[in-house]
């Protein structure tokens, strides 16, 4: 008696094995503002962390002003860079993964784009060289880091 009590009862399910549809359908420039959100705030996580380990590994190895400027590159630059390109692969994976059929590679790198501009016009600074540059390579990473993580997860999507 007791067990046709249990099984009775409805189980809701855990997660959703298909969606229903009901569901409403996001477009796509959604996606490129979560993207540029999502990229920009692992981004800023991921830089604050490079900080940190820049400044030991500094003091670790006694590297001051007198530091040669392919020293600064490796132990300044790459690492942020980095941190860029982990942070934008991130975001295209996550809109890849879960974007659905409104979301692909197209919002994954837009939303890497626009996170990447937000970057660098938040620190406009040095020479017209140096800013040209830097917009140059932090567009290029962001949005190549996004565009490949993004198709690798459609792929493994579908």
């Amino acid at each position: 008696m007791a067990r046709a009590v249990v099984d009775s009862k409805r189980r809701l399910p855990v997660l959703k094995s298909t969606p229903a549809s009901d569901d409403p359908v996001r477009p796509g420039w959604q996606w490129i503002i979560f993207g540029a959100l999502l990229t920009l705030v692992a981004w800023v996580l991921l830089s604050t962390l490079v900080i940190f380990l820049d400044g030991a590994l500094m003091a670790t190895f006694d590297l001051g002003q007198n530091t040669p400027g392919s020293l600064a590159v490796v132990f300044i630059t790459v690492p942020h860079v980095l941190a860029l390109a982990l942070s934008a692969s991130f975001s295209g994976h996550l809109i890849g993964r879960y974007g659905g059929a409104t979301a692909g590679m197209r919002e994954a790198v837009g939303g890497a784009l626009v996170a990447a501009l937000l970057g660098v016009f938040a620190t406009f600074t040095g020479t017209w060289t140096e800013k040209l540059i830097r917009t140059l390579v932090v567009l290029f990473v962001s949005t190549l880091s996004a565009g490949l993580s993004a198709r690798r997860a459609i792929r493994r999507r579908d």
